[in-house]
Parts: C-alpha cells; sequence; structure tokens
C-alpha cells in the first residue's frame, strides 16, 4: 500500500491531531457562509498562520453539499518543488494527514491517463509538495465521504486544464479545489492592486483581467474560469487578505483569496 506522508505538517500547520482539528475546525465554523453548493472552490496554500483563515471561507462552502454523497474531488496546485511539463498524477494510494488517510481514486486518475497525453503518474513530483497538502485537512473537516483526484501541474496551459476541468466535472458527485496563492513579495498596496485583477477576473468571469494577475496558480484559476463561462456557472470572491493583515508586517506581502464558482439555483 503506497502512502504520501506528509512534508510540510509541523510547518504550514500543527502537527498534531487535536491542535489542527482546533484551527481547522474554527477557521471554517467562523467563516462566510455562501448557502450555495460550489463546483469549483479556490483556496490559498500558505502557512495556516498567514492563509488558513481565507482557505476556511473556501471550505465552508462544501457543508452545503449533500453529506449522503460521497464525492470525487479534483485537487489541482501548482508544483514547487519539481520541474513538470505537463501534469502529474500520484500513484500513492492514500495521502496521509495528522487526521488519518485520505484514499486516492487510482482509477479515476488512470481513466485521465489515458484521456490526456500530458499527464504522467509520478511519486517524485508529489513528495514534497505543499499546494494540495494544505487543502487535505480542511477536506477532511467539510465532506463526509470523499477520494481525492491529486494533479500537480507544471508547464501547462489554463486552456489543457479546462479540458481535464471538462473530462473530470461529469456529474454532481464530483468538485475540483483549486490551490493557489495571489501575488508574491510587493509592498501592501501593490500587492492589493495587482491581486485586484484576479479578483475583477473571477468575479467577472473576465479572461483578459487575469491576464495581469500574478497568481502562482494562474492556469487553474483561468482554467476555472474557462469552465464556467462555458457551463453557465456564477462565481462569488468569499475572502482576500495578505500576509501583511495577519502579520503587520506591509513591507512585502503575499496575497491570499477564496473564491467559488456555483449553478445558480442550487
Amino acid at each position: 500500500m503506497g502512502v504520501r506522508h506528509p512534508a510540510v505538517a509541523g510547518m504550514f500547520y500543527p502537527k498534531e491531531e487535536d491542535g489542527l482539528k482546533e484551527f481547522v475546525g474554527y477557521a471554517i465554523s467562523e467563516s462566510f457562509d455562501a448557502a450555495k453548493r460550489p463546483k469549483i472552490i479556490v483556496s490559498p496554500h500558505a502557512g495556516y498562520v498567514y492563509s488558513g483563515y481565507t482557505a476556511g471561507h473556501a471550505f465552508r462552502q462544501l457543508l452545503n453539499l449533500d453529506e449522503n454523497i460521497e464525492y470525487k474531488v479534483l485537487l489541482l496546485g501548482p508544483s514547487h518543488r519539481v520541474y513538470l511539463e505537463g501534469a502529474s498524477f500520484s500513484p500513492d494510494e492514500y495521502f496521509e494527514t495528522p487526521l488519518g488517510n485520505i484514499k486516492v481514486d487510482k482509477e479515476e486518475s488512470s481513466r485521465l491517463l489515458q484521456k490526456f497525453p500530458n499527464l504522467i503518474s509520478s511519486e517524485v513530483a508529489h513528495r514534497l509538495e505543499h499546494s494540495l497538502e494544505v487543502q487535505l485537512p480542511f477536506l477532511q473537516l467539510s465532506l463526509k465521504k470523499f477520494t481525492i483526484v491529486p494533479l500537480v501541474y507544471g508547464n501547462i496551459s489554463d486552456k489543457e486544464l479546462f479540458s481535464i476541468l471538462e473530462e473530470f466535472l461529469l456529474d454532481d458527485s464530483r468538485i475540483c479545489v483549486i490551490s493557489s496563492d495571489l501575488s508574491h513579495y510587493y509592498p501592501h498596496k501593490e500587492a492589493v492592486a495587482i491581486d485586484s485583477y484576479c479578483i475583477k477576473g473571477v468575479e467577472a468571469l473576465d479572461l483578459s483581467a487575469l491576464e495581469a494577475c500574478e497568481a502562482c496558480g494562474r492556469p487553474g484559476i483561468s482554467a476555472a474560469v474557462r469552465y464556467a463561462l462555458k457551463h453557465n456557472l456564477k462565481s462569488k470572491t468569499l475572502d482576500y487578505k495578505t500576509s501583511g493583515d495577519t502579520t503587520g508586517d506591509k513591507d512585502s506581502v503575499v496575497g491570499y483569496g477564496s473564491f467559488m464558482f456555483y449553478k445558480e439555483g442550487q
């Protein structure tokens, strides 16, 4: 049984089960409820002290999903440690967190691998990657029954990622979590100005605005906007902050946003 062990527990988030459950549970429970059922959410992937409460706003919306359904969750995030042409699934059967093991839907990963020639399966691509890992405890406390399809990407276009979303999001039992921070290492006021293009791009479903967005996961966000445009989804910003809002140091900050895409009336 292949298990992908945590790489950033104790660094990005608490490694003790009780402390982790307390933080994540509080971040979710104290967040805004949009009273919608999301098809796609976007959540940041920094250390929880910086972006955890913003992430809580995204995952709070998953509590509105049908708790009787076992969901397939496509986890989509940029690679920070390994250069990739295309994107990579994980060959492991489980992803471990301090809250327990999460089953990987290997059958779905294999199906998508056969559909898209720019996808591979690599343990190395996932071993040290944090962009997907930090989403997992939030998933564990916001969904009762689910499996994951973890996909980390490198040099790939938003159109290619859109095609993967098209192939994956086949019915109401499938959702996507897109992992992305926003701008990096600008003074606070400049970061807010740059991140406004990301927010406009999501809220107005405006791909041209997203061209000025400096999110590390911009291809994933743009793919979500393409999907929303084709499938008539609505979009909403749930929270926005910079690291300066948390630390008070506004000389060089990272931007964090949580967003959702949903079908009106659901």
